[in-house]
């Protein structure tokens, strides 16, 4: 029911960037960034563009069980116009796939638009980290633990890029707080289980 509520909401947004999406935007399509068949990622930039460009790896939202990076494709076309390289990854989504499947995902985007850099016209040296609601969280943790090393051992995570190689994070309305555990919401608690695979867990204490 709630992926059905992300669905036409995420058609709405759709519907609504359209009008506003540039043309002259070149998109390469589900680019792999590992095995599984979530693990793959858009990049978009300017068509006949040339060199490696700022690079945004935008995070999609949706309460980590809907969402999708296809939603906001507009979005990322009006990124990309501004003279950016946006990369757009897929993660699997709850509660198939529990935390911290998707964190390990975000990381290991990091690592492949690194390793391809020059392909993706990605500058490896100025990356930003960027999400919406769940997508704000993820893009939070993974930052976090390219820049502590106490939390990245912590967590069991190994960076796959250096802290003076993210130059910024953005975040719109993500969920840091690890009270919310304990909230009366049947929505974020029914959210919070599907993500942690269980009723109670401290899993989510160290999600933020």
């Amino acid at each position: 029911m709630i992926r059905a509520v992300f669905r036409r909401t995420g058609a709405a947004i759709d519907r609504g960037l359209a009008g506003h999406a540039p043309g002259g935007i070149e998109r390469l399509a589900d680019e792999p960034y590992g095995d599984g068949p979530d693990d793959v990622l858009d990049v978009y930039h300017r068509t006949g563009a040339r060199g490696p460009a700022p690079t945004i790896v935008w995070v999609h939202g949706g309460a980590f069980v809907g969402g999708s990076k296809e939603e906001l494709r507009h979005w990322f076309e009006l990124l990309a116009d501004e003279g950016y390289t946006v990369v757009a990854p897929r993660y699997s989504l709850a509660p198939e796939s529990t935390y911290p499947i998707p964190v390990r995902q975000v990381m290991a985007v990091l690592g492949h638009v690194c390793t391809h850099a020059g392909r993706l016209r990605v500058d490896p040296e100025r990356l930003v980290l960027a999400g919406d609601s769940a997508g704000a969280q993820l893009a939070a943790q993974v930052a976090t633990l390219v820049t502590s090393p106490v939390y990245a051992e912590r967590i069991g995570i190994e960076p796959r890029i250096r802290p003076d190689q993210l130059r910024g994070v953005v975040l719109c309305c993500g969920a840091y707080d690890p009270s919310l555990d304990d909230t009366p919401s049947l929505f974020v608690r029914a959210v919070l289980w599907a993500t942690r695979g269980r009723a109670t867990s401290q899993a989510t204490r160290h999600s933020v």
